[in-house]
This record gives C-alpha cells, sequence and structure tokens, in this order.
C-alpha cells in the first residue's frame, strides 16, 4: 500500500532511491501523487477510475514542475474527471491526431519566437520550410522512429551533409521539447550521427588580392552600392561578422573632436551575447561619416545599410553587392565571411597574443582563436629567425660589432 503524505518540495526532494519503483499519494488532493522510479526519476500524475479502469495521466516531471504547480494539475484534472471528461484519453487523442506541422505551430509559438534571436528566427524557419516540412509535415509525432528520420534528413539530404546537420539540430530540439510537454516518450532523434563537418583552410589575403579587393570596393562605391560599400570596408577594418555590421545603426556610432572613432555594438546583435566597443581607424570613420552624409537619415535608429526601400528595414544580407565586388576583384570563390579571417589572421601574423586576438574577434572561446595559432607561431618564429641570424653572423665575423656586443660572464 502506497504511502501517503502531503507533496511539498521539501517532501519530494527529500525522497530517495530505494532501487524500486514507489509511489507517494497526496494527502490533499485524491488520485495526485508521485513516482519515483528505480533510477531516482520523480514525476507527478493524477489518477482515477472511469468506467471500471484506473487510468493515469502525467502531469510532468519534478525537475520542472513544483509540488504546488503539479497539485493545480491535478485540481484541474479532477474537476474534467467529475464532469465525465477523460484526461488522459483527450491527451493521447491529442497527441496522435497532432501532426508535425501542427507541432511546428506549438513550438515556434510557446519556445523559439519568446526564446530566440530574431536572426535565428529565421534561420529556424529557413531550415523548417526547406528541409523538414516538405517530408515530415504530414506525420503524427507517435510515427516518427530513428529509422525513419534517418533516411528523411541524413539519406535524403546527403549531397548537402551541413544542411542535413542543421535540419537535425532543429529537429532535435523540436522533438526534445515534445518529450518534455508530453505528446511523446522520447526523443527519436537520439542515435543518429551527424555528418562531419571540416572547416575550410584559413589563409590571409595576399598583398596583390587587398589591393584588387581595395580597387573593386573603389568601383562599388562609385557606381553601385555605397552602404554595401562601406559594411564590406567594416568588415575587414575591425573583423565583424555580416549580422554584426547588418543591425548596425547610426545610433550605434560615436564620433569624438580630436578624431577618435567607435562602434558600440548591443549585446543583441553579437553573436557572443555582450556589448563591444570597437575602435575605428579614420579611414573607415571617415568613410561612415561621408555615407551619413550622403544617407541624411531622419532618425539615429535607422540602418547604416538598410534595406534599399527602407532606412528603417535591416537589409537581409549582402549576396548581390558582394557577388559583383569579388567578381570585379577577381577573387571569385573568395566568402564575405573570408574577410573575417584575413583580419583575425592578420593580427595573429603581427604578433598579437591570441588571448588579445580572441577578444577583438568576439569568440567566446580561446578554443576557436586556436584556429589561428599557427599564424602566431609563423611570427614567433620569424622573430627567433632574426635573433639567430644575428647570432650567427656574430660567430662567422671575428670582432665585428655583433661579437664584440656579446659579453659573458663566468659564474
Amino acid at each position: 500500500m502506497s504511502e501517503r503524505r502531503k507533496l511539498t518540495k521539501r517532501c519530494v526532494t527529500e525522497l530517495t532511491v530505494t532501487g524500486t519503483e514507489y509511489t507517494i499519494l497526496d494527502t490533499e488532493v485524491q488520485g495526485f501523487h508521485v513516482r519515483v522510479s528505480r533510477a531516482g526519476a520523480k514525476s507527478y500524475a493524477f489518477r482515477y477510475k472511469l468506467n471500471g479502469r484506473t487510468r493515469r495521466l502525467k502531469l510532468g516531471d519534478a525537475a520542472v514542475l513544483t509540488a504546488d504547480e503539479a497539485r493545480k494539475l491535478a485540481i484541474e484534472a479532477r474537476a474534467r474527471f467529475q464532469r465525465g471528461e477523460d484526461p488522459a484519453q483527450e491527451r493521447k487523442d491529442a497527441r496522435d491526431a497532432m501532426t508535425m506541422n501542427r507541432f511546428w505551430e506549438v513550438y515556434y509559438t510557446r519556445h523559439a519566437e519568446p526564446k530566440t534571436r530574431p536572426r535565428t528566427l529565421v534561420e529556424y524557419e529557413r531550415v523548417w520550410m526547406t528541409a523538414l516540412k516538405p517530408c515530415l509535415g504530414t506525420l503524427q509525432l507517435p510515427a516518427l522512429t530513428t529509422d525513419l528520420l534517418e533516411k528523411q534528413i541524413m539519406e535524403r539530404h546527403r549531397r548537402t551533409p551541413y544542411k542535413a546537420n542543421r535540419a537535425l539540430s532543429l529537429l532535435s530540439a523540436m522533438l526534445s521539447k515534445a518529450v518534455l510537454w508530453g505528446y511523446i516518450e522520447r526523443n527519436p532523434c537520439r542515435g543518429i550521427a551527424r555528418n562531419p563537418e571540416y572547416a575550410r583552410d584559413i589563409r590571409p589575403l595576399s598583398a596583390d588580392e587587398h589591393r584588387a579587393l581595395l580597387r573593386a570596393l573603389d568601383e562599388e562605391r562609385r557606381e553601385g552600392d555605397f552602404a554595401a560599400a562601406v559594411a564590406f570596408e567594416l568588415i575587414m577594418f575591425t573583423g565583424a561578422r555580416q549580422g554584426e555590421v547588418l543591425h548596425a545603426r547610426w545610433a550605434h556610432f560615436e564620433f569624438h573632436a580630436d578624431g577618435r572613432a567607435f562602434w558600440n555594438k548591443l549585446a543583441t546583435d553579437t553573436k557572443q551575447k555582450r556589448v563591444a566597443r570597437v575602435p575605428l581607424v579614420k579611414s573607415i570613420a571617415d568613410r561612415i561619416r561621408v555615407l551619413h552624409a550622403i544617407a541624411r537619415p531622419t532618425d539615429s535608429t535607422h540602418y547604416i545599410c538598410p534595406s534599399l526601400s527602407d532606412p528603417a528595414v535591416k537589409r537581409y544580407d549582402l549576396k548581390s553587392p558582394w557577388r559583383r565586388v569579388r567578381k570585379a576583384a577577381g577573387l571569385e570563390t573568395l566568402r564575405l565571411h573570408d574577410l573575417r579571417h584575413d583580419f583575425i589572421s592578420s593580427l595573429a601574423i603581427q604578433g598579437v597574443p591570441l588571448e588579445t586576438v580572441g577578444r577583438v574577434a568576439g569568440h567566446n572561446n580561446i578554443r576557436t582563436t586556436q584556429r589561428y595559432a599557427h599564424f602566431a607561431d609563423a611570427a614567433l618564429e620569424a622573430v627567433t629567425a632574426v635573433r639567430g641570424e644575428m647570432l650567427a653572423n656574430a660567430r662567422a665575423r671575428p670582432g665585428s660589432p655583433q661579437q664584440e656586443g656579446l659579453k659573458f660572464h663566468d659564474h
């Protein structure tokens, strides 16, 4: 016979693992109880009898719900039962009828929209519409199996392995919420191996490539999209991400009488979700001033590189002007993000400590900056080579100034 106690937060927390499953009944609400599994997982439920059959409605895990919250749900379920309803069967029917299309709406409204940054939300919508909805939208949640998902996601998109990985990540996040919210018992994405992802080779641009690119940017400013050209230079001169530049507003820039200028990035606009104050070199600061004079923004909240139709609307991307620029420069394979890599690698080549490089680049983790470590190694090797050559010359020329400058002390 199950023990009875008033279920409180303290009571549930103190329940111990015994190696066997057991149940503690609440003394206040009939049918309300907490179950402790053999492994120690604790969950609240409401138990009732209908037409001679015992029914059990799971209310939620104790790790998510407090005892008081679960008791309120039990009271609601009991009221429905007393009205002749069958809450457990109704949940099962709703779960069985829940298609992926419907669940996407639930997930979007309940979790994604209120808790995700706008840029990430746009990416989620794109992945859902292009990779998940076409093959899974009409399927019911309980019909999703690991084998089915592996075929529909990983095999279907085997020619685009990175796309398959993004789709699997979003789907797994959705189905984890489906488990938490009681629609399914387990996440069928677990156990599906993701495709290996290989980082592209990172190299700084050569002097000739820099010249060609800067000439192409000059041409874009004169003949094409002035604002886009300035955006590209901002990336070149600061190592900013494209999204940070597209979110930059006039109010974020700060100009001083002594010539100093800064770009104050908001935490909501940076990948690391931290504010950043970026000093601007004179050439790019002057370029932004010229852009301001041309754009004549009527509101400081307007974007510096806005939609071509409305200065108050953010531009979606810079693909079209970037294609023109790289074609004019003869650098057809150069990605816009490669300008950021070029900036970061140039700092490492100049011997800037990797920790400082990471801060300037906005890396959350030093391991990300380690991708550029070989450039720093090359800079150190060059320094030690200069010292080695000096000593070699001193040894080769007796009486040379270098040799006379070397003093050895007996200890």
